[in-house]
């Protein structure tokens, strides 16, 4: 997926409109940027519903192992997808405490937290992050 928070768009691949997928990539100097795409089936409609979100900022280590990733205001977003109806693009700011985390073999990342925290196994795609700028970068103020 690729957000554009200065514009406020969303771009979805074709290849991953069928399937809810999510993102996180995280920097050494701490920063972190986070990707969301999550449909939401309704058995009565033919229109398939979800949601993008789009947020990134710094993020600390906490004294028990957790994260606590605290998004730039200015830049977080969050569409809701309808088919039948508007795309309306908002925004987020949702800190996000993640309670804990670890790196197994493949490598995978597991992530246990709360709010749109993924609930599967992350496998990493790119040795160093493929981020958007680790600064703010809309004009939001």
């Amino acid at each position: 997926m690729i957000a554009n928070p200065v514009n406020s768009t969303f771009n979805v691949p074709e290849q991953y409109k069928s399937a809810s997928s999510a993102s996180y990539s995280f920097t050494d100097d701490g920063f972190w940027e986070q990707y969301i795409y999550r449909l939401v089936a309704h058995g009565t409609s033919s229109c398939t519903q979800g949601l993008t979100i789009y947020q990134h900022g710094t993020y600390t280590h906490g004294p028990d192992g957790s994260l606590l990733l605290v998004p730039f205001w200015q830049d977080g977003r969050i569409q809701i997808l309808d088919q039948c109806g508007s795309d309306p693009i908002s925004l987020i700011n949702q800190t996000e405490h993640i309670r804990s985390w670890r790196i197994m073999d493949g490598p995978v990342l597991r992530l246990e937290g709360e709010y749109y925290t993924p609930v599967g196994n992350m496998t990493r795609v790119y040795d160093t992050p493929q981020m958007l700028p680790t600064k703010v970068l809309s004009s939001w103020r």
